[in-house]
């Protein structure tokens, strides 16, 4: 580490990169690994592979503050919360260990952090961050470095390490500079200001000429007041975007003689860009037994989405459903919406319906993904049992196949499925069918449980859990009324539930699930 002399050069701040201590480096790329598989990149040289020590989205981060005035406590917490505006991640602090961030404040140390997942190699009694100066009374100056220090903790580095950073250095008066100044070597010169990471081991959040809060201080650019830029707000985005974060359930009442409702959603975390948004259906009860009822997105921003709900307006109805926001531009994740409107009639008998939709990928994948899909709307025969199942088939790398159909007396009139697609080498995301069929018989049952495993999974916690019916086969007088949910979940397994309400019975039914570590 190198410390700042405060007798020559009061007024230089330096922040310090602090090295993984030796004989820890293969470990600490064991845990990086560990905690985000995609700290992994594609390069063929084994030497190479391991870029980043980025946390896995959505991450609980946990801090602990060791000593430190009041002010100094104070300035930590109320700066350091300044990237969650902008990353998805969560940082909570506590009183106690253990904690992955724990915070010293010692004046003879320096100001230096470890970068991202390296905390983890450090012993629980020993600091990962320390913070020389604080308490001087420039609350501009402690913002900047306390969002500095900890851009480092989310796995930041220098911007001024930065090759394309374009700084137009004068490497004789540099070297003097911080030879008079802090009585650095030339050659610690040339490691701490002048050489580069390069591009593809590491990681950068733009130009230095952009004004980067990464920015290493040095005399041309003595400015104090640096709030977190666009550029590096959009960077740490981009390593944690709001994807696995912007996730959740919406219940929905439309009242007897309304024939729709619209309501708005609010997402979690503000996307860069209006993202996509899938849905798929856990709860409904529809009143009046009538097999009718649409869900679907209309409008969606950077802020929030609208939802519909359409009903026959002769009678109320209640709906649940999962809603995931997904970034359009993640190369690992592609989802889309097919309805029997443009779907291909391939059977259409008295008595029962088939539809198939050949489906293409927006942008084709390394490998075969996995799909999973999600019914979003129906309406069916009425006066007869609902039947309605979803399925896909021949999955290549540009798209695949997918079939609507319900059998017997039940023929349908519409239907709409939303689909998502994934890496199926992704560490941190699993999906899946669960089904009656996998428990029981054919015989109808209100309510049928089970369990499913995800051991594949890199989960330090369990994961989110994005579920919603693919198939229903149910028998009930008014109301049709059938739900799926999670009734627990660990980082290995979760336990389901499909159960029809208000006696309504299940003979067959199926849901399909995406799992977030």
């Amino acid at each position: 580490m190198i410390e700042m002399n405060s007798t020559t050069a009061p007024q230089i701040r330096i922040c310090t990169q602090m090295p993984v201590p030796s004989g820890l480096e293969g470990e600490a790329i064991k845990l990086a690994l560990l905690e985000n598989p995609s700290n992994l990149n594609s390069s063929t040289d084994p030497t190479r592979r391991i870029i980043n020590r980025l946390w896995p989205r959505d991450r609980l981060l946990s801090v602990r503050l060791l000593g430190g005035t009041l002010s100094q406590r104070n300035k930590v917490h109320r700066y350091a919360t300044a990237w969650t505006k902008h990353a998805n991640l969560r940082l909570t602090f506590v009183d106690k260990d253990p904690a992955e961030i724990r915070v010293r404040f010692d004046p003879e140390k320096g100001t230096w952090s470890y970068i991202g997942t390296d905390a983890l190699v450090v012993a629980q009694e020993l600091p990962t961050m320390n913070f020389s100066w604080l308490g001087d009374g420039d609350d501009d100056a402690a913002a900047r470095i306390v969002m500095h220090v900890f851009g480092h903790a989310l796995g930041l580095v220098h911007e001024h390490r930065n090759e394309e950073g374009g700084i137009p250095w004068d490497r004789p008066a540099v070297c003097d500079y911080y030879k008079k100044t802090f009585e650095w070597s030339e050659d610690e010169v040339k490691k701490h200001i002048f050489d580069y990471y390069e591009r593809d081991l590491s990681q950068f959040s733009s130009s230095v000429k952009g004004g980067s809060i990464m920015r290493f201080e040095v005399p041309d650019s003595m400015t104090t007041k640096h709030p977190i830029g666009e550029t590096d707000g959009d960077f740490v985005n981009s390593c944690y975007p709001g994807m696995t974060g912007s996730m959740g359930i919406v219940e929905m009442h439309i009242d007897k003689g309304v024939a729709s409702k619209t309501i708005e959603v609010e997402f979690p975390h503000k996307f860069m860009e209006p993202p996509g948004v899938a849905i798929g259906l856990k709860e409904i009860n529809l009143v009046s037994g009538f097999p009718v009822v649409k869900v679907g997105v209309c409008e969606v921003s950077k802020e929030n989405f609208q939802l519909d709900i359409h009903r026959p307006k002769e009678v109320a109805a209640d709906v649940a459903c999962n809603w995931m926001a997904i970034d359009t531009d993640d190369p690992d994740i592609q989802f889309g919406y097919s309805s029997t409107t443009n779907l291909t009639k391939i059977l259409n008998l008295e008595q029962s319906s088939e539809y198939y939709d050949s489906v293409n990928f927006q942008r084709p994948f390394k490998s075969p993904p996995k799909v999973v899909i999600f019914l979003n709307d129906f309406d069916l025969t009425r006066g007869v049992i609902p039947r309605i199942a979803a399925s896909v088939s021949t999955i290549t790398t540009s798209g695949f196949y997918l079939t609507v159909k319900s059998w017997k007396q039940t023929q349908i009139h519409s239907a709409g499925v939303t689909w998502i697609a994934h890496s199926g080498d992704r560490a941190d995301i699993s999906s899946g069918t669960i089904s009656t069929h996998d428990v029981r018989s054919l015989e109808s049952q209100l309510r049928t449980s089970g369990s499913a495993g995800f051991s594949g999974m890199n989960c330090k916690t369990p994961p989110r859990v994005f579920m919603g019916f693919r198939k229903l086969n149910t028998y009930s007088s008014p109301p049709l009324h059938v739900r799926v949910g999670v009734e627990g979940i660990s980082t290995t397994s979760f336990k389901w539930v499909i159960e029809g309400l208000d006696k309504c019975e299940v003979f067959t039914a199926s849901a399909d699930y995406i799992l977030f570590a």
